[in-house]
């Protein structure tokens, strides 16, 4: 599961939960005898939005936990696809543990980068030949990658076709963002739509790594 579609899926919950009560209220308010019918249309759909919200939990503890198990601190390693050979991942900046002390920017990028050191170290002992990654960011990140892909030498794309389409954010879903990962209120600049981008790195140990720019 692509993290895409995991929003979308709790998008999607959350219309068709609340659809269902506010529509189990009007029953209510127009046809009185029907109590009992909206009362259990108003239960159903509240706990169909509170099984979506644990089956996320779910899933995102999984990917958490298989990042940790990497060695990872800031960056979620999605597995899209993986086979004796190869393998495809998508990848997430990571939200600090509760029991984080607060990070700035600055550490951010610092642990961002040492994460990528540390997937490039897993390629290079995995048994795997090949390995793809995908990570849809803005500039900051990408410039970062960027500059790490080229000391190593490897294969990378840059592309407007977005992997993650959802991942451009509204002002509101920025500052949420934000106070999540800084835990306070910080003035920074929110990306336009056409700065975030998918950064594609490609990995083949058999036919040795190489660096494009396409």
């Amino acid at each position: 599961m692509k993290m895409h579609k995991l929003r979308m899926r709790q998008k999607y919950e959350r219309v068709i939960g609340i659809g269902t009560i506010i529509s189990a209220l009007f029953l209510m308010w127009y046809d009185w005898p029907s109590t009992w019918h909206a009362a259990i249309l108003c239960f159903s759909s509240a706990l169909f939005i509170f099984a979506g919200l644990v089956q996320r939990r779910r899933v995102l503890r999984k990917w958490r936990e298989y990042s940790k198990r990497m060695g990872l601190k800031r960056i979620l390693m999605i597995p899209l696809r993986e086979s004796p050979t190869e393998a495809e991942f998508e990848i997430h900046v990571m939200n600090p543990e509760k029991n984080e002390s607060r990070i700035t920017p600055t550490s951010m990028l610092r642990d961002f980068l040492r994460d990528l050191r540390t997937i490039y170290d897993f390629t290079q002992k995995s048994e795997k030949q090949r390995f793809t990654f995908y990570g849809t960011t803005h500039f900051a990140f990408r410039k970062a990658a960027k500059r790490e892909l080229i000391k190593w030498g490897l294969e990378w794309e840059e592309t407007d076709q977005l992997h993650d389409i959802s991942a451009p954010m509204s002002r509101g879903d920025w500052n949420d963002a934000i106070k999540q990962f800084y835990r306070r209120k910080m003035d920074i600049r929110l990306p336009g739509k056409e700065e975030w981008k998918t950064l594609i790195v490609r990995i083949n140990k058999t036919g040795g790594d190489r660096y494009a720019n396409s």
